[in-house]
């Protein structure tokens, strides 16, 4: 029975504070009556840990080790045989400075080769674990402002659709984290053609830009947005 177990510990303090990058030990007292189990064992977080190692200590006890690799809150669901033990789920502030690597990020798409007024510019985006936490940030401009959507395909993937109104040529760029990491190549020029048998093409040089600015927070993260003009 889940009722015969208990938190023991860091994990049974409410003032702990995992550190990033840095292992760290949730501990479990299994009681004599409490059963045979098993324990499960399943975290939820902006980018949950690479591995959970849960293992029998021999003396009674039990640990759920794990090294964070992003900040902020994390979630343990905890559960002996199919019940919760006392105190799950156990919330926990991992704190610490975050480390972001653009260099893990890679762009592609047909998008990168054009596109044509009118029709979805469409680019995905693949984060590896290296990366770190993110957020994706995407920021447009161009001879008029284009509109810009996320959305997620999987862990690490995104794709970046882009709706442009007029031809010309467009400058986008893919950052992560924050506008101080661009990915590699980026800023990102992309020739928008007219309809018209797809033949027109030329530079909106001289053109006034506006910009539309989007950011995704991460994997299972949430959107923030905001749009403003550019020089007129």
């Amino acid at each position: 029975m889940a009722s015969h177990c208990s938190l023991m510990g860091s994990a049974a303090d409410p003032a702990w504070r995992p550190e990033y990058k840095q292992p760290a030990e949730i501990k479990i007292k299994i009681g004599d009556k409490a059963g045979d189990g098993p324990l499960h064992v399943r975290t939820k977080a902006q980018l949950p840990p690479k591995e959970l190692e849960v293992g029998d200590n021999g003396d009674g006890t039990m640990s759920v080790k794990f090294t964070p690799i992003c900040v902020g809150k994390h979630t343990f669901e905890l559960t002996w045989g199919e019940e919760a033990i006392p105190g799950a789920p156990l919330e926990v502030t991992v704190v610490g400075e975050v480390e972001r690597d653009p260099s893990f990020v890679k762009v592609s798409g047909d998008g990168l080769n054009g596109g044509v007024v009118g029709t979805p510019v469409v680019l995905t985006v693949e984060a590896q674990d290296d990366a770190g936490p993110g957020p994706l940030q995407v920021e447009a401009d161009g001879p008029t402002p284009p509109t810009i959507q996320l959305g997620k395909l999987g862990s690490g993937k995104y794709s970046v659709t882009l709706m442009m109104k007029r031809k010309g040529q467009y400058k986008v760029e893919i950052n992560w984290g924050s506008w101080e990491y661009p990915v590699p190549g980026s800023p990102f020029k992309i020739d928008v053609t007219e309809d018209r048998c797809g033949q027109a093409r030329r530079s909106a040089r001289g053109t006034p830009f506006v910009t539309n600015v989007t950011a995704f927070h991460g994997r299972g993260g949430h959107w923030t947005g905001c749009v403003r003009g550019g020089p007129g």
